[in-house]
Formats: structure tokens, C-alpha cells, sequence
């Protein structure tokens, strides 16, 4: 992908979260016939664009012998683990029926095997350890959708919330396998189809004027080696 493109892209994704801003500060209301249209042409671009998508069809479409798909997801909100640690939540092995979107992810957390709670000390992200979990049912959570023009969007998750005086706001990232990193998402969370063997994260932080990093700490320091799921 050229620079022109990219350039592009972002430009959208930052006229993206403009909007999302001025909704949530005026009201739909407003914006209610020109953010349909809006979104829709967005939603039809970043697939064009939306990357950590160009694997093999095996990937995007394969099931287990069962018919389901296997994801995870990461919840990093810059969360206390104590005093002198901060924790990522990831909900590892969610099963789901194909064509499930985001939304459904995080619907089915409960269902997930086990939880890695990835800790790192405040002061040095790079010394992190992973602590597992197959309690799942000790790490809950509370989560508030919106609504932009039939669009949902994560308002809070664990009374955490969007501040669209700072723009603090929670974004989508996927795993991209060919250059190993996280790539941020534009898409609403109910138009993400979530294909076998993803990983997501579900990022708090400041938009600015493109999308942060991901994730916590040094760039992708608690997920390298990260190749998905075990199933």
C-alpha cells in the first residue's frame, strides 16, 4: 500500500471520529441523514482497506469439525492490577458460529476457556508476566453501546467511558499475521466480521489526530509471538 492511500485512509478515519465527537456533543439529531450516508461509504471503504484480512481463504473461512470459529479479544483500558502494576485482560478461545461480528465477541465473553491477565510494572512495560486463568467468570464485564444512523459504537466498558472533550475514546485493533502487529479498525464493532483464529483489542485511549499505537507499554511489547488462539 502507497503512501497516497494511507494517507487517505486516515484522513477518513479522523473525519470518522470528528463526527462521533460532534454527535455525541450535539445530538443525532443533526446529523442523523448525513451520518448514514457517511458511515456506510466508510464501512465500504475500510474493507477495501481493512487490513489483517489478506490471509488465504483457509483462514478467513475455515471452521472446526464442529462449524464454529475460535477468537480472543484484549481488553486494555489502562487498568490497576496494584499499586505498581498495570494488567491487560485477554478472553482467549471465544467460541462463535461464522459470521459473528465484534459485537458478538464481546457478547460471548463469558464463554471464553481462559483468561490471561498480562501484567507490567508501571515504571518498565517491557518486564511483563502472564498470569492464566480459567476462572473466567471472576473477570466480568459491564459494557454501554451507542447508536450512530443504525451504526453501534462502545460507549464504556467497566465504567470507563468515551470523552469526546478529550477524545479518549475506545478503538478496535486486529492481529495482522504478515507484518505482526495490531491495525486499527474504523468499522463500527456490529459491521467487523470476525473471522477463525482473530485476535482483537479493545483499546482506551487518546484518538488525537490518527489513531494511538497499539497497545499498553512499548509498541506490541505484551504480544509478540502472539500467533492466536490455540484451536
Amino acid at each position: 500500500m502507497d503512501d497516497i492511500p494511507i494517507l487517505k485512509l486516515k484522513c477518513i478515519l479522523a473525519l470518522f471520529i470528528i463526527q462521533i465527537v460532534l454527535i455525541s456533543i450535539g445530538g443525532a439529531l443533526g446529523f442523523s441523514a448525513f451520518g448514514s450516508r457517511f458511515l456506510e461509504n466508510l464501512n465500504e471503504y475500510t474493507k477495501k482497506y481493512e487490513l489483517g484480512r489478506e490471509g488465504s481463504l483457509q483462514y478467513i473461512y475455515s471452521t472446526s469439525e464442529a462449524g464454529y470459529i475460535y477468537a480472543s479479544f484484549g481488553l486494555d483500558m489502562k487498568a490497576k492490577y496494584n499499586e505498581t502494576h498495570m494488567v491487560v485482560y485477554w478472553y482467549e478461545n471465544i467460541k462463535l458460529r461464522p459470521g459473528a461480528t465484534v459485537i458478538d465477541l464481546i457478547n460471548n465473553y463469558s464463554n471464553a476457556e481462559w483468561v490471561e491477565l498480562r501484567v507490567y510494572p508501571i515504571e518498565n512495560p517491557s518486564n511483563w508476566i502472564v498470569i492464566k486463568d480459567y476462572n473466567v467468570s471472576k473477570y466480568k464485564i459491564d459494557y454501554e453501546l451507542g447508536d450512530v444512523a443504525g451504526y453501534r459504537y462502545i460507549i464504556s466498558i467497566n465504567n470507563v467511558r468515551n470523552n469526546p472533550g478529550t477524545l479518549q475514546q475506545w478503538m478496535i485493533y486486529v492481529w495482522d499475521r504478515k507484518i505482526q502487529n495490531f491495525q486499527y479498525l474504523a468499522a463500527p464493532p456490529d459491521k467487523i466480521e470476525v473471522y477463525n483464529y482473530d485476535a482483537f483489542v479493545l483499546l482506551f485511549d487518546k484518538f488525537g489526530a490518527f489513531p494511538p499505537d497499539c497497545c499498553s507499554g512499548s509498541l506490541k511489547w505484551e504480544y509478540q509471538g502472539y500467533q492466536g488462539p490455540s484451536k
